[in-house]
């Protein structure tokens, strides 16, 4: 009987801390990814990689800050190849480059940064790689360039793991 009152603090005290304001969910959401190589041989042996911008998908709005979000998700791209020391040559023009990498940036909201894209032969017009990949944005953390930088690096990534064959 002594101890009740004890208790009954305890169980106040505890049930008036669960409502303070406590980091919560403080890890940063990983891409999601999925690929599919069409042609690994035609993969393996380009040697020059081409870029045209991504365009606005059906939950993008086509705009200045959309052209910038490309020009992001094409440099991760190139800075994953870069890093992973893959011999793939780039260029920003479709001219001159064996596979082009064409896409969509298909959602860019507040929540959601989403895109859809293949490289194709430039010779034949087939398809070579057909990727998506996507990621959740945390409502003022997450500045969407960097999303778009870092969705870049894991389409790199994934190229280059395809190319050496791992």
């Amino acid at each position: 009987m002594k101890r009740l009152p004890l208790i009954l603090a305890v169980i106040f005290l505890s049930g008036c801390f669960t409502h303070l304001p406590f980091k919560r969910d403080t890890a940063v959401p990983l891409p999601e990814f999925s690929g599919n190589v069409v042609d690994a041989a035609k993969l393996k042996t380009a040697a020059k990689l081409g870029f045209s911008s991504f365009r606005a998908g059906p939950q993008a709005a086509a705009d200045d800050q959309l052209d910038r979000l490309s020009l992001m998700l094409i440099k991760g791209i190139k800075d994953s190849l870069e890093a992973k020391k893959v011999s793939l040559a780039t260029t920003d023009q479709e001219e001159g480059a064996d596979v082009v990498m064409d896409g969509y940036i298909e959602e860019f909201s507040r929540k959601r940064f989403s895109v859809s894209g293949e490289l194709w032969d430039k010779e034949t017009g087939a398809k070579v790689l057909v990727f998506g990949a996507s990621r959740v944005l945390r409502p003022k953390k997450d500045n969407p360039m960097d999303t778009a930088y870092e969705v870049g690096t894991v389409i790199g990534d994934y190229i280059a793991a395809q190319r050496s064959g791992t």
